[in-house]
């Protein structure tokens, strides 16, 4: 017994990391607000299908809400995904990520993930120049946002620019 606990465990004791990557590779963030209540974030196409097991959202210094985060296909706008975020007491200038339900994304087919914000709430980054991300699996299209439910997010299609943002965790 005490054999597959230990099979289980990496050299320090602790359970090993996911194998999961993060969608975004790299994160230039810019102009910080908070002027919403809604959802905030950005829409992309899968190259191949994956599975999504972890969401997160960029942590700015001074965030201590919880956030839900929530992965949207677009074509009907239906949550395939959603887990809590709290970001107190996180380490901000990085991404923070909670567990989800494991789905898989099929091909070829367009998505969103989104923050819920709150007005006068945490901050989070504008999506203007200069506030670039780079994928790794998937074709980043723009920003997107609601200012009520997901089913009226709406589709900003500015190239490299989120707002957020949120993000994922993967494996192929």
């Amino acid at each position: 017994m005490k054999l597959g606990l230990l099979n289980a465990l990496n050299v320090s004791g602790r359970r090993p990391q996911s194998a999961a990557v993060a969608l975004i590779t790299n994160y230039v963030p810019t102009t910080l607000r908070n002027d919403i209540t809604g959802h905030v974030g950005l829409t992309f196409t899968t190259v191949a299908a994956i599975t999504i097991s972890e969401l997160g959202r960029w942590v700015v210094s001074g965030n201590s809400q919880s956030h839900t985060i929530s992965l949207v296909k677009w074509s009907d706008k239906s949550v395939v995904a959603s887990a809590v975020v709290a970001t107190a007491g996180a380490t901000p200038g990085q991404f923070l990520y909670a567990a989800c339900t494991p789905v898989t994304l099929l091909a070829a087919t367009y998505y969103a993930i989104v923050s819920t914000e709150t007005s006068g709430g945490d901050q989070w980054y504008n999506a203007s120049a200069g506030n670039q991300v780079v994928f790794t699996s998937g074709t980043y299209s723009g920003y997107c946002y609601s200012t009520s439910t997901i089913p009226n997010l709406v589709d900003g299609g500015v190239a490299a620019r989120p707002f957020g943002p949120p993000d994922a965790k993967y494996t192929s």
